[in-house]
């Protein structure tokens, strides 16, 4: 699941760049299914569900979970790459 984290922040921070668009919202959307894959095995397979949670409500959550996660740890990691601007 970490992996996909990464794919899904770089994907969003790199389409900023509006080069290679396509390829960056492919590599953030795999790593959406990968997120929420993985969720799903975590919590359904392994876990047996122990949470008694329904299955659509769990992978929407994971979905904007991964989301979240992917824009802020993209932002974070590249925060310093792109310093603000002195005003003329």
């Amino acid at each position: 699941m970490l992996a996909s984290t990464s794919f899904i922040a770089g994907g969003i921070v790199h389409l900023g760049l509006g080069e290679n668009t396509t390829f960056y919202v492919t590599l953030a959307a795999v790593g959406v299914v990968c997120f929420t894959a993985g969720n799903y095995l975590q919590e359904y397979v392994i876990h047996n569900n122990a949470r008694g949670t329904g299955l659509a409500r769990f992978l929407l959550v994971s979905f904007v979970l991964s989301i979240g996660i992917g824009m802020m740890t993209g932002g974070v990691q590249h925060y310093l790459d792109n310093p603000p601007t002195p005003p003329s």
